[in-house]
């Protein structure tokens, strides 16, 4: 919950910084990134109405390019691990993906920008159940689909080719089970995950 308030600190707090110095920077070319540090919010919503949440540490690397300075294509890798589940069976949760998404920056001032980008994301989401018959078997399940995602933040540069990014990622969407049991399918999972993170990236 820190984290979260952090980052929302950091999208007021980074136009304020940006505009202490006018230095020009590349706004072209290729970009790779890390965000080491996220709080993702997870909710699931079964197929009988009712609902669960979760809450998540995630990391990501990203990568892209800009083709001008306002406009370019972004991909990022990202995990996540439970640490936090209103569900008492549940032992650990993990999302996996991978985001492709057409990005738009705004530049505001020379060294601050505001962006925003949308697209896909493959999505694996992972759950492991508590041995409650002492069986020492592993018992988990996955879902998995292809999920409408969005972000937006804020973006400085700190040094020539080093940018700070503060943002807001979501991605939402059903998510589905083919596995069977005795003829039965497992439930599909409408999931809406929103993550906010610091993270860093080098323009080339």
């Amino acid at each position: 919950m820190r984290l979260k308030f952090f980052t929302l600190m950091l999208v007021f707090l980074i136009p304020s910084y940006a505009l202490a110095s006018s230095k020009m920077d590349d706004k072209t070319g290729w970009h790779v990134g890390i965000a080491p540090l996220g709080y993702l919010q997870n909710s699931i919503e079964y197929e009988n109405g009712s609902k669960s949440s979760g809450t998540h540490i995630s990391n990501s690397i990203f990568w892209g390019i800009n083709f001008v300075d306002w406009l370019g294509l972004e991909s990022t890798f990202f995990s996540s691990q439970l640490i936090d589940e209103d569900r008492t069976f549940i032992d650990s949760s993990s999302y996996i993906g991978l985001t492709i998404t057409p990005k738009i920056t705004f530049h505001i001032q020379p060294r601050f920008a505001l962006y925003f980008k949308a697209g896909y994301a493959l999505t694996a989401y992972v759950e492991e159940y508590k041995d409650v018959n002492n069986s020492n078997d592993e018992e988990k399940e996955i879902w998995m689909g292809t999920l409408p995602t969005y972000g937006f933040g804020t973006e400085i540069s700190i040094f020539e080719g080093l940018k700070l990014r503060a943002g807001y990622d979501r991605l939402y969407g059903t998510l589905v089970n083919d596995d069977k049991y005795v003829g039965h399918v497992l439930t599909d999972y409408k999931v809406d995950a929103e993550n906010y993170n610091v993270s860093m990236h080098y323009q080339f």
